[in-house]
């Protein structure tokens, strides 16, 4: 896996711990989430699609647990 997938999946993490901690409320949290996998560094740094796969995996399970 990439770094930058690595990176994207890290970034996903963190913000799962910022809500688990109570940093961040449950609607910030999907929020977040949601724009790892929508935005454009995504479709433009992902042309590997199994890459973008990892990531969009890593995001929608941290948001089935919230």
């Amino acid at each position: 896996m990439s770094t930058w997938a690595e990176e994207k999946i890290q970034l996903a993490n963190s913000y799962k711990l910022m809500y688990d901690n109570g940093e961040i409320s449950k609607e910030e949290l999907q929020e977040l989430l949601q724009d790892i996998i929508r935005t454009d560094e995504v479709y433009e740094e992902a042309s590997n699609m199994e890459m973008k796969a990892a990531v969009e995996f890593a995001v929608m399970n941290i948001l089935k647990v919230v």
